[in-house]
């Protein structure tokens, strides 16, 4: 999980978002972020998703989306909320460990304005004068622009924690027969997340028909969960995205019973991919053999080893060595990249010396079919396949295999559309023009070939 500290972000330019002043103030946006939802999954006709597939034909959808390196959880959402890279939100793993104090934390546990270090959607709208709620979506605790929110804090074992959650807001779900409580047991416990995951739906439904709120973000993590344990075309990975459908009926029938569809506009996306990864290939040897083991940190994660040049680390007597095993591990089979410091830097990543949080200078990367491990206890660098495969995500941003959805329907979006492929990084910047906000120097740009003329 380290290399989920190391992410690298492709910064893409385009025009401020913010342009329609004009925008009624009845104007609502439903953002859903469906887990792991890859988007080739809605070419798959034998998936049952009945209320996507509607939403498809009322709206316009993206043939593909592409997120940030690496396709993680919370660097890819926080991304979504802002517009920017994870260089310049901040949030550049899910878990960070701070080189400097030795504190290891979950990210979305910190209170916004220590989590965060840019303006968000929510910001945005607060400053327009709009209401918002947020269901369960990362980095939003203590939120102060937030009005009325479940927020994504997690307790030691995984679970999710009701400690930051509004007592006076959980016994309004209470009083109105949604389980609240049942969601907070029922979290991260496998055989019971899609049920945790459809009282958040329903939490949501009540807040919006009693609230109407003008943006409201929920996020369903089930399907990611159930691809991680059993690979995403297992069928119960395939159920898992038929109960997120239904989860998203939920959702479209609040909108209609408080009167507001004709005013709301739905966006459906993912933070990434996934795929199943069933080699792996060991990189140990390489180093241990040019004698640079014991100056060097070799943190290792998905399909990467993140390699750290310690104090011990003289460039005079060891980057030579250091080159020379870059160049070998280029000839290995399954290893497709060396990304270099300065590389990370122009990507969108601080510089080791620059973030505490950054573990290491460079980044040894396989194909999208090779874990790169350390094993100490081999000799070897042949490339070797799994006893099981690894389900995962958070390879390079620009595979299709870790491309997500994103469609809209409803409210100034076009019927029955296919675009080309977009960015996630288009997404706050297209809700900015729909609730007309105003959010400068965004790395995305407005997908105006959405919207009706």
């Amino acid at each position: 999980m380290r290399w989920a500290i190391l992410v690298v972000a492709f910064t893409l330019v385009g025009p401020e978002p913010g342009r329609a002043q004009d925008t009624p103030p009845k104007a609502h946006v439903v953002l859903i972020s469906i887990e792991g939802f890859a988007a080739a999954r809605l070419e798959d006709e034998g998936l049952e998703l009945p209320n996507l597939r509607a939403l498809i034909r009322s709206g316009t959808w993206a043939a593909s989306s592409e997120t940030v390196l690496p396709a993680i959880d919370h660097p890819a959402h926080t991304s979504i909320l802002t517009g920017v890279s994870p260089a310049v939100h901040g949030v550049i793993g899910n878990r960070l460990l701070n080189r400097t104090t030795g504190e290891y934390f979950h990210v979305t546990n910190k209170p916004r304005a220590e989590s965060i270090k840019v303006a968000t959607l929510f910001d945005a709208a607060k400053r327009r004068g709009l209401s918002t709620a947020s269901f369960f979506w990362p980095e939003t605790r203590d939120d102060p622009s937030i009005d009325v929110q479940i927020p994504l804090v997690l307790a030691g074992d995984g679970k999710a924690s009701a400690a930051a959650a509004d007592p006076a807001f959980l016994q309004e779900l209470r009083d109105n027969d949604i389980p609240i409580d049942l969601f907070f047991e029922w979290y991260y416990d496998l055989a019971l997340q899609m049920s945790a995951d459809r009282i958040l739906s329903r939490a949501a439904a009540h807040v919006i028909e009693t609230r109407r709120p003008n943006f409201v973000a929920i996020r369903l993590p089930g399907t990611d969960r159930y691809q991680h344990q059993y690979g995403p075309d297992h069928y119960l990975s395939k159920a898992a995205f038929t109960a997120a459908d239904a989860n998203v009926g939920i959702v479209r029938r609040a909108v209609q019973r408080a009167g507001i569809a004709d005013e709301t506009t739905f966006m459906i996306v993912s933070d990434h991919g996934f795929h199943a990864v069933p080699f792996s290939v060991n990189i140990y040897p390489l180093f241990e053999e040019v004698g640079l083991i014991d100056v060097v940190n070799l943190h290792t994660g998905f399909w990467s080893v993140v390699v750290e040049l310690t104090e011990r680390f003289e460039p005079d007597k060891h980057q030579r060595a250091l080159d020379q095993v870059f160049e070998r591990a280029l000839r290995v089979e399954g290893i497709t990249r060396v990304i270099l410091s300065d590389e990370l830097e122009a990507m969108g990543l601080p510089r080791y010396e620059e973030d505490p949080h950054m573990l290491g200078h460079h980044l040894v990367l396989g194909d999208i079919d090779t874990r790169v491990i350390v094993d100490r206890q081999s000799e070897s660098t042949k490339k070797i396949r799994l006893e099981t495969p690894y389900y995962g995500h958070g390879y390079l941003p620009s595979h299709e295999l870790m491309y997500p959805i994103l469609l809209a329907a409803g409210r100034r979006i076009k019927e029955n559309e296919r675009i080309g492929h977009v960015h996630n990084y288009d997404i706050a910047p297209t809700i900015c023009e729909l609730l007309g906000l105003e959010m400068p120097g965004l790395a995305g740009r407005v997908l105006d070939e959405m919207f009706e003329k």
